[in-house]
C-alpha cells in the first residue's frame, strides 16, 4: 500500500484538511493517510459497524502527534485528542488542546470523510492498480464496505452546506 498511496497522491498535490473545532489540519495523502491508514481503517470500520464501542490510537501528521480517543453510543461519537507537536507549532497544539472534545453523529463524521474514501478507492480502479498481496487486497475490500455503508456527502462536499 505504501507504494500505492505513494504513486497515486502526490506529496505537492494531494491533501485533505481536517477541521477541528474549526481549525483547518492539513492531511497528505500520500504519507499522512498512509502512515495512519491501518489505525484509520479500524477506526472508520468500528463506526460504521458497531453500534457502541470505543477506539484509541495515535494520529501521526507532519507537525503532530494526536492522541485520539473515541467513544461512541446510540449515533453518538465523542472524541477527545491531545496535540503534541513534532516541530514548531507549539502555539497551535496549545489551542487544539484547549478545544475540548467533540461530538457528533457518527454518520455525519462518516460522511465528512466519505469523499477521501472513496478517492482512495476510485484512484487504485482508474490507475488499474493490481494488489496483489492478500492482506492489503482484504484492507481495500474493508474499505469498500464502509463507502457502500455510508449514506450521502458530509457538508463540506456539498453545495447547501456550511463548514463546521
Amino acid at each position: 500500500m505504501r507504494s500505492v498511496f505513494s504513486s497515486l497522491f502526490s506529496i505537492n498535490s494531494e491533501s485533505a484538511f481536517l477541521f477541528w473545532h474549526g481549525i483547518p489540519i492539513r492531511f497528505h495523502y500520500a504519507y499522512e493517510l498512509y502512515a495512519n491508514f491501518e489505525d484509520l481503517l479500524k477506526w472508520w470500520e468500528k463506526l460504521a459497524f458497531q453500534s457502541k464501542g470505543g477506539y484509541e490510537f495515535v494520529l501521526n501528521t507532519d507537525i503532530f502527534l494526536t492522541e485520539i480517543k473515541s467513544h461512541w453510543f446510540k449515533g453518538n461519537l465523542r472524541i477527545e485528542s491531545d496535540w503534541m507537536v513534532k516541530r514548531s507549532h507549539g502555539a497551535l497544539a496549545a489551542i487544539l488542546n484547549q478545544k475540548g472534545p467533540i461530538d457528533i453523529n457518527i454518520f455525519d463524521f462518516l460522511r465528512e470523510w466519505k469523499v477521501i474514501l472513496y478517492q482512495i478507492v476510485n484512484s487504485i480502479k482508474k490507475a488499474r492498480i493490481d494488489i496483489t498481496d492478500a492482506q492489503e487486497k482484504e484492507k481495500i475490500q474493508r474499505l469498500i464496505r464502509i463507502v457502500n455503508r455510508i449514506e450521502g456527502q458530509g457538508v463540506l462536499y456539498t453545495k447547501s452546506g456550511d463548514a463546521v
